[in-house]
Formats: structure tokens, C-alpha cells, sequence
């Protein structure tokens, strides 16, 4: 009995002993040096981005006159269409300015004053390539922009304005719209208020709200089932086709269907929780980008870096990132395979 527990015990002591003794670490968790380089992949994208448009509706509303006279010259046709910047309409032969302002245009502006319209104005103008900063502020460089329109668009006497004369400007809702009549014919006899055109009820203007961050550059549209829609740098649907195009499509027609409403301005008339319509805002032609590890960029600064590009250094414009994958432009059309990641000693490409 004594001779078979000493053998039990001995037992036990090699079997505890070979399970403290360490084990060889396998070579597949070794420690391994991390790598030096990582392949570039070239790809064509569109940069597609699930977005929200934001629809504005609105009732027959009427374009009235800010001024008493008699119509004298009228370019007014039943479905045709107005664009902010334009006119359509002279009264005592001085021509009536649209301007689709963000918020419509209430009092006369000298040089000097201050305020949410004259940003909204300011707002307009530069979509109107005119060369002017959205500050808030009314000054020559302002007024100067709202001359040069103003003459685009016929009025031959702003060259002498000192200050912006609100009577001779139209408010638009979107930068082009569609007329559905036309209420002032030539030769009538019109006071303030008296109404010049009617918009028609329905859609009149959309527009991508919030725009997704980190775009990739280029012309956008936007996808709305089986339609696809241009809008400008903004997000805005600006043309009438555009507008027109969705307001025949199926998805426009369910929104209405459904009773979706919006914000103030938007969407049903008095209705008041925000909503839009989903849409896919992409590229409207893809471009060329390579993805990289964002490790293998260095001195980055802003929209631009560097890259050891196939061991060269490489300037890149970098256009969006995700997942720690850069996607960038190499300038002038450079190629590469792989990018080095230790770039520690890397010489600028700049």
C-alpha cells in the first residue's frame, strides 16, 4: 500500500511539474516585425453617399409687384420658366431683377449696414459668380456685385445706384421656376402688391441637407429610383429639368402620397416635422483614386501629402478616407503599386 501511494504521489508530482514547465511559443504568434510596405490599389468610384433631399412645397404663390406703374414690357408665358438673376417684367420701363434669395429682400441697403439679408443676399451673388464674401456686411464690393446683375439683367440706370433699392428686385423661392400664369399683362395698370405671375402648386425647389463630409471632387447628381437628377456644388436641384424630372417621379409621388412634411418652407404647407426624401448623392462620372494604408501618408498639410510611391516620393491629393484606408490623387498621373509604410526618413516631395 505504502509502495503504491509513493507511486501515486510520484505520479502526481510529474504530472503537476509538466504543466508548470513553459511550453515553445508556436512560430505562427511569434513576434514578427511589422511590414514595410503595402500595396496601392487603383479603383474607379463614384463615391456614392446615402443623403437626405430636402423638399421644399408650396402653394400657388404669387410673384407680386413692389411698385405702382404700368407694364410695359413682359417676357411672362404660362409654363414657362424665371431664373434668379433674370427678368421677365418692366414697370415704367424699368426691368424687375428675380434674385432667389434665402430669405427675401425687405428693405432698401447703403453701404455699411448689416444683417441676415444682406447675407442671404451675399449668398445668392457668389452663387451667381460674383466675387463676393458672405459677412453679413453691405459693402462696395457687395454693392458693386448687385450693380453688375442688375445690368446683366437689363437695368440699364444701376450703374448710378449708391445703395440697393429693394423695389427693383423680385423674390424668387428657388433659383429657377416654372410659371403657371401670368397675371399682369402688358399695358396693365398695377400698384404695390399687385400680383405679376402665380407658381404653380407642387415642388419648387430640393436640395441635399446635410451634404455628407469628405466628398470626393467632382460634379454630383443625385439617384431617386429610376431617376437621376444634376444639382450644383451645393446640393441644390437649380435647373428646371431637374426639378421637373422629380417632381414626375415615383418617389416624389409616394412622399406627397404619404403626407410627408418639413420644416417651415419646407415640404407640406403648415406642416411642421422635418423630413426629406432619401436619395443616393454620388458622382456624375467616377473617377480614378488609390487606396492606401493612412499610415503611408507623410507631411500632410490641409487636402495634400506625400507617399513613397514604389519607393518615390509622391504628392497626393487625398479625397476621403475610411476604415484607415486613404483614398488619394496622385499628381500628375504618377502610378505606383505599393507604398512604404516606415516613412520616418522620407525626403519631401514638395
Amino acid at each position: 500500500m505504502v509502495s503504491l501511494a509513493g507511486v501515486v504521489v510520484l505520479a502526481t508530482g510529474v504530472a503537476v511539474g509538466a504543466l508548470l514547465v513553459p511550453s515553445r511559443v508556436p512560430e505562427g504568434i511569434a513576434k514578427t516585425a511589422p511590414p514595410a510596405s503595402a500595396p496601392a490599389t487603383r479603383m474607379n468610384s463614384i463615391d456614392a453617399q446615402a443623403a437626405t433631399l430636402v423638399i421644399t412645397l408650396s402653394d400657388a404663390q404669387k410673384i407680386v409687384s413692389p411698385v405702382a406703374g404700368t407694364v410695359t414690357s413682359t417676357n411672362c408665358s404660362a409654363d414657362g420658366v424665371i431664373v434668379s438673376g433674370t427678368s421677365a417684367v418692366s414697370v415704367d420701363d424699368a426691368p424687375l431683377v428675380f434674385l432667389a434669395t434665402p430669405r427675401p429682400l425687405w428693405r432698401d441697403l447703403e453701404v455699411g449696414e448689416s444683417g441676415a439679408d444682406v447675407s442671404a443676399l451675399q449668398q445668392e451673388l457668389a452663387r451667381l459668380g460674383r466675387d463676393v464674401g458672405i459677412d453679413g456686411r453691405f459693402g462696395r464690393r457687395t454693392l458693386a456685385a448687385v450693380i453688375d446683375v442688375a445690368k446683366d439683367a437689363g437695368v440699364t440706370g444701376a450703374t448710378a445706384w449708391t445703395s440697393l433699392p429693394a423695389s427693383s428686385f423680385l423674390w424668387l423661392p428657388a433659383p429657377t421656376v416654372r410659371i403657371a400664369s401670368c397675371d399682369a399683362l402688358l399695358g396693365s395698370r398695377i400698384d404695390p402688391g399687385s400680383p405679376l405671375m402665380s407658381l404653380p402648386q407642387g415642388l419648387s425647389a430640393a436640395r441635399v441637407s446635410p451634404v455628407p463630409a469628405n466628398l470626393f471632387p467632382g460634379d454630383r447628381v443625385i439617384n431617386v429610383g429610376d431617376r437621376t437628377v444634376p444639382v450644383d456644388g451645393d446640393g441644390v436641384v437649380a435647373s428646371a429639368e431637374g426639378l421637373e424630372s422629380l417632381a414626375q417621379s415615383d418617389a416624389f409621388a409616394a412622399f406627397q402620397a404619404n403626407g410627408t412634411g418639413g420644416s417651415p418652407g419646407e415640404g407640406r404647407p403648415g406642416a411642421s416635422a422635418p423630413s426629406g426624401m432619401p436619395v443616393q448623392y454620388e458622382l456624375a462620372k467616377p473617377i480614378s483614386v488609390v487606396s492606401i494604408p493612412a499610415a503611408a501618408l507623410y507631411d500632410t498639410r490641409d487636402e495634400t501629402g506625400c507617399v513613397l510611391g514604389d519607393g518615390k516620393p509622391t504628392p497626393v491629393t487625398i479625397v476621403g478616407s475610411q476604415l484607415g484606408q486613404a483614398f488619394v490623387i496622385p499628381a500628375n498621373g504618377a502610378d505606383f503599386s505599393n507604398v512604404r509604410l516606415t516613412t520616418g526618413e522620407a525626403r519631401s516631395c514638395g
